[in-house]
């Protein structure tokens, strides 16, 4: 910077010095004078001429400084890229991890289910020619029974167990209608907890029976087949093991009887899920 300053002061004196000897030459009259003015101009000229060889200097040594910076930045960055791809990071991360103490092993639960239903009477039928004894639930001037037998499907031992059930001939009467008059005998019914159902691989079940309020009449097998008449099982088993209470609930439809088979006697009860009020925890 100090030579650009003094390369710009000479060059100022050298035209100070040609611009006096101009005017020293052409005029003659006055030379003082002028050569004053001409001088306190010319030394003008110079100062603006260092000054602004100054600040261009100036601004030289700035952008040079920041270029050196951005340099330094660039290789610092070059370095730490090396670094990275010789000697990747390790990241640690702690997250908040919940696991579902289950998700270890079998969920530990009783769990009763549906074994089996079985009419409570007996009768014959006519198979090949021949009689053979039936189970049936119509006799006439009897309650219709259906036993249900219930047992333990799950991993531990289900206590406090105990049972209802009802069974509805109907002919008007909307399932839903019959699904709330159960749930009002189920809770008249004051069940009374007891029995012990060991865990999946014992030998203990229940054994229920579920029951009309009105007996069979000779007329209603013949009424099923035909559809006048409906006959619904409900059932309820509330339970509860070494961790929570359980329920299960079932609500059966029975399919309309075949009346070829009804003229031999009967036919096997067979089942089917109502639309609603089948469900267990």
């Amino acid at each position: 910077m100090i030579w650009g300053m003094l390369i710009a002061a000479g060059i100022g004196a050298v035209q100070l010095v040609l611009t006096w000897y101009a005017v020293h030459i052409s005029v003659k009259e006055n030379r003082v004078r002028n050569a004053v003015i001409i001088g306190i101009v010319g030394f003008i000229g110079i100062a603006l001429t260092i000054y602004g060889a100054i600040r261009s200097g100036t601004t030289q040594l700035k952008l040079e400084s920041d270029i050196s910076e951005l340099k330094k930045g660039q290789q610092t960055a070059n370095a730490g890229i090396k670094q990275i791809e010789t000697t990747p990071p390790t990241v640690t991360v702690n997250p908040q991890i919940n696991v579902n103490p289950t998700q270890n092993g079998p969920v530990l639960s009783a769990s009763v289910v549906l074994d089996a239903i079985a009419s409570s009477y007996e009768g014959q039928a006519i198979a090949g020619g021949k009689a053979i004894s039936i189970q049936t639930m119509f006799v006439p001037g009897q309650r219709i029974q259906q036993n249900i037998y219930f047992r333990n499907a799950g991993n531990l031992r289900a206590e406090n167990v105990a049972t209802f059930g009802k069974v509805y001939i109907v002919t008007s009467e909307t399932e839903a209608e019959l699904i709330k008059q159960y749930k009002k005998d189920l809770i008249a019914a004051h069940l009374t907890s007891g029995g012990t159902m060991d865990a999946a691989g014992g030998s203990s079940g229940v054994w229920m029976t579920a029951v009309s309020d009105r007996a069979a009449t000779g007329d209603d097998p013949t009424k099923l087949a035909d559809g006048i008449e409906r006959l619904y099982i409900f059932a309820s088993v509330t339970y509860r093991d070494q961790h929570q209470k359980h329920h299960l609930h079932l609500c059966r439809l029975l399919q309309a009887p075949d009346r070829a088979a009804l003229e031999h006697g009967g036919q096997e009860a067979i089942w089917h899920f109502c639309d609603d009020f089948s469900d267990a925890n």
